[in-house]
């Protein structure tokens, strides 16, 4: 099963994407299988006692060697943020390029964005040695402690009074970092100045996330966790 097109995926789908070693790769390298992941990860989730609310899936690239998702969460003993459900970020990829990645996020119900609050909680290459289960327990580990920052991160964003200028020089950077095309830049701009949603009217560096991340839907899901990280980064400088 070769492909370049990216696809919502089931966990049946994920199951079957065959598990195939890259000819550029070398011995070192042990690939793990997507539906394996995903299940050790629930299994993760359900030693902790934490209630998956819904997922989605994603595959692409040759061989269907990318993964890319996010679960929403429900944590014992944790409160998110009101407006706000917490939100684990998956990237995988079996084709060498990057290495098993866990982000920190949170699901934002008035408009059904995403956003990303920090660093990856989890890098783990995919080299000999690999314990999934030992490696999924320390990422969920850190996870855990990392969504602590989810509310300050939003603050400190709602905080951030913008200049027209500021906006404009963000908007510039984004499209410099390739965080999107040129195109949806525009597309960002206008709904900063527009925005669907009333609750992100105000002119603060969280109604310009939230404009980025309510665009970058229409990009592919293998861009979106990367994208959104960065772009944090640009509108809290």
């Amino acid at each position: 099963m070769i492909t370049t097109k990216e696809k919502g995926a089931t966990m049946r789908d994920l199951k079957d994407v065959e598990l195939v070693k890259p000819n550029w790769l070398g011995d070192r390298w042990v690939g793990i299988q997507h539906f394996d992941l995903v299940r050790a990860i629930h299994e993760e989730l359900d030693k902790r006692e934490i209630e998956t609310v819904d997922e989605s899936w994603f595959i692409s690239g040759r061989f269907d060697g990318k993964l890319n998702g996010k679960i929403n969460l429900r944590l014992p003993d944790k409160e998110p943020t009101e407006g706000t459900m917490f939100s684990l970020g998956v990237m995988h990829s079996n084709l060498g390029d990057h290495a098993v990645k866990f982000a920190v996020g949170a699901h934002v119900f008035c408009c059904a964005n995403g956003m990303v609050t920090g660093d990856y909680t989890l890098k783990r290459k995919h080299t000999k040695g690999v314990v999934l289960e030992d490696i999924i327990s320390t990422g969920i580990e850190t996870y855990i402690t990392k969504v602590d920052e989810i509310p300050l991160v939003m603050e400190g964003m709602k905080e951030k009074e913008l200049q027209t200028q500021e906006v404009n020089n963000v908007l510039m950077e984004a499209g410099r970092q390739k965080l999107m095309p040129w195109s949806r830049i525009g597309q960002v701009d206008a709904e900063y100045r527009k925005p669907t949603f009333e609750e992100h009217n105000e002119k603060t560096a969280w109604g310009l996330y939230n404009a980025f991340t309510y665009v970058v839907q229409k990009c592919p899901a293998h861009q979106q966790i990367t994208s959104m990280n960065k772009f944090r980064e640009l509108v809290l400088n």
